[in-house]
């Protein structure tokens, strides 16, 4: 129980370095996403329609909230399985945030 007590500082400065735009990758919290589909909801309750670039940040936004909790949902049927054996569980986030890098420069910087 005590181990993420001693990780949360690595993610703490990934955050900074992240919202701070020193590494130029993308933050891992959804709460843009939030306010993009909050904003773009009060648009469609004042009527003022939603443009193609609107559908397609609100189709972004509910894509990565979507994932977040789908990817939640995986961490804790996992944690709930394993029961009090927690060894290994995080061995897959290195790997895939190397792909997610590696697929956000090649997408978002041609």
């Amino acid at each position: 129980h005590w181990l993420m007590v001693g990780l949360t500082p690595m993610f703490g400065m990934m955050m900074a370095a992240c919202t701070m735009g020193k590494l130029g990758s993308p933050t891992n919290l959804i709460t843009g996403h939030i306010v993009t589909l909050s904003a773009l909801g009060t648009k469609v309750c004042l009527r003022s329609g939603l443009t193609a670039s609107d559908r397609q940040k609100v189709c972004m936004s509910s894509l990565v909230i979507a994932c977040t909790f789908f990817g939640a949902g995986i961490g804790a049927a996992a944690c709930y399985l394993s029961a009090d054996k927690a060894e290994g569980l995080l061995l897959p986030v290195p790997p895939s945030l190397a792909v997610l890098l590696w697929c956000y420069d090649h997408t978002a910087r041609p």
